[in-house]
C-alpha cells in the first residue's frame, strides 16, 4: 500500500473498528446517522448558509439520542459520551481527507495536468 494511502486508510479503519467495538443497536444506528450529517454539516462549516438551523436540529437528534443510549445501556453510563467522541473523531478525518484532496489538486495543478 503506498504510503499517502496508507497514511489515510489507517485512521479510518481504526474509526470503523471503534464504531463497531460500540456494538451499537439498529435504533442507535437510525438515531446516530443523521447526527454524523450534522456532525459534518456543522454549524462552524463555511458553506452552511443558516447555522441557527442546523443548531437547531442537532440539539434535538442530540437529546433523543442520549436518551436512546440510557435506555439500551443502563449500565453504560459513558456509552453517549463515546458516541460523541466519535462523531468527533469522524470530524477530524473529514477534515484530513479535505486536505489530502486539496494537496492533491494542487500537485496535479502543479504539473500541468489540468487548468
Amino acid at each position: 500500500i503506498p504510503s499517502k494511502l496508507k497514511e489515510f486508510m489507517t485512521p479510518m479503519f481504526n474509526f470503523y473498528k471503534s464504531i463497531g467495538e460500540l456494538h451499537m443497536v439498529q435504533e442507535e444506528q437510525f438515531m446516530y446517522l443523521p447526527t454524523v450529517v450534522d456532525t459534518l454539516s456543522s454549524p462552524d462549516r463555511p458553506y452552511v448558509k443558516d447555522q441557527q438551523a442546523v443548531e437547531r436540529l442537532q440539539e434535538p437528534m442530540l437529546d433523543m439520542l442520549r436518551k436512546l443510549c440510557g435506555l439500551q445501556h443502563p449500565q453504560k453510563p459513558q456509552y453517549f459520551a463515546r458516541l460523541l467522541g466519535r462523531l468527533t473523531e469522524l470530524r477530524t478525518l473529514n477534515h484530513y481527507h479535505a486536505e489530502m484532496l486539496t494537496r492533491r489538486r494542487e500537485e496535479i495543478h502543479s504539473l500541468g495536468m489540468i487548468t
